[in-house]
């Protein structure tokens, strides 16, 4: 049973939160949360977020069951939308440049742990 979660135009760069998902991956979620408490990068929030909603998501036990014990499986960054903005701080003489923001698209996907 695979369990997802998305976060669309994150306003944080994919190669940054490329960089912290790439730590998580094959973690326990509740473990993967504990981690990101302690990490000082932009993107350590967002992704908090989304994990905590793809756990949401998984809440609910079938009939009768127990929420079972999830592990991330794979954690997926698109890129997103640019925002360009306009970059004067050349002053007159070289004209405008552009500033790119860049926003990220996050999907967490959660399995359940196989005992065997």
């Amino acid at each position: 049973m695979e369990i997802k979660a998305s976060s669309k135009n994150v306003r944080v760069t994919p190669r940054k939160v490329r960089l912290v998902a790439e730590m998580l991956k094959g973690l326990k979620a509740s473990e993967a949360l504990a981690r990101l408490e302690f990490v000082t990068k932009s993107a350590a929030k967002p992704l908090a977020q989304v994990i905590k909603s793809a756990l949401a998501n998984g809440k609910n036990p079938p009939a009768g069951g127990q929420a079972p014990e999830l592990t991330i499986k794979n954690i997926l960054v698109d890129e997103g939308l640019k925002m360009k903005r306009r970059d004067t701080s050349h002053g007159a003489r070289y004209g405008g440049g552009v500033k790119i923001k860049r926003t990220s698209h996050v999907t967490v996907i959660l399995t359940e742990i196989t005992k065997s």
